[in-house]
């Protein structure tokens, strides 16, 4: 348990920020340094190699995914996964795919996607004989219809997919179960996780905007589009996660409730009570007399 939260922390640290994410990088070659280890990484796919408990596998793999979305360059980032890969990750992923665990199989899932993705960008950019140092050509091809398959920030998109994972189904029923205001059907703790990926103004109209083949969008971008179809969105959601809190406040005041009004009851039923009331009310005219 210690050191799955020594994990968590540095899953954290890597990406709050970019200095997180290189404080967390020279934590593991510092480890390597001490430990003698011939790769930094080392450490993490042994861990995973040899872990017992599902929980530390999943937390494992969260931190593999944070580093990568953490690497902001294309090129390093595909070098870093590639450093994994050679330590035979992708094996270790086969196996841990037969864990009957949804949020492993989430973290699994995600290593795949986001290494196709990265694969395609790094595919496009060799097909069109990019030089990444030359920011014109980075901005031309950028802006092609095809160069939009994220119009997301990477770790924009990394979130969303995470998220929409956790559904198990196709956009149009997730949609559906907004428009129904189905609460129960979500859960509490998804709606709130849906109400912290919800686009901002300027990634509706920049995904509306997209002329091209709408099939080319990301998972991310297409559910958004989705998403942007139904009217006021943001104030349904709103109000799913009002009612489901309304619930569980009042879960928490009924007994406060209840004892209030047996109080009361009591007090309206208690003949000794009443006898003394009358008794304070006749010294009170006297006294006014």
């Amino acid at each position: 348990m210690v050191k799955k939260q020594v994990f968590e922390l540095l899953s954290a640290l890597c990406v709050y920020s970019q200095d997180g994410y290189r404080l967390s990088l020279e934590a593991l070659d510092s480890f390597k340094t001490i430990k003698k280890q011939r790769y930094r990484f080392s450490i993490i796919v042994n861990e995973l190699r040899t872990a017992e408990l599902t929980s530390y596998k999943t937390t494992v793999m969260a931190f593999i995914n944070c580093i990568l979305v953490a690497t902001e360059d294309l090129h390093e980032r595909i070098r870093i996964r590639n450093e994994f890969i050679g330590l035979n990750l992708l094996d270790l992923i086969n196996n841990l795919r037969n864990e009957d665990d949804e949020d492993l199989i989430i973290q699994c899932d995600v290593f795949d996607d986001e290494k196709q993705s990265d694969d395609d960008e790094f595919a496009l950019q060799n097909a069109t004989g990019l030089d990444i140092n030359d920011h014109k050509e980075v901005f031309n091809v950028y802006n092609t219809p095809q160069a939009d398959i994220l119009l997301l920030d990477t770790k924009r998109s990394m979130n969303i997919n995470i998220f929409l994972k956790q559904f198990k189904c196709s956009h149009a029923e997730i949609i559906s179960l907004i428009v129904d205001g189905a609460t129960d059907k979500i859960g509490p703790e998804r709606l709130r996780g849906l109400q912290k990926i919800l686009p901002t103004s300027d990634e509706i109209a920049l995904i509306k905007g997209f002329d091209g083949d709408k099939e080319m969008l990301g998972n991310a971008e297409k559910f958004y589009l989705c998403l942007s179809g139904v009217s006021a969105f943001a104030l349904r959601i709103e109000g799913m996660v009002l009612k489901d809190d309304f619930r569980s406040t009042i879960e928490t005041l009924r007994p406060n409730l209840q004892t209030y009004i047996r109080t009361c009851s009591q007090l309206m039923e208690n003949e000794s009570m009443k006898v003394f009331l009358r008794y304070v009310l006749h010294t009170g005219n006297f006294l006014n007399a």
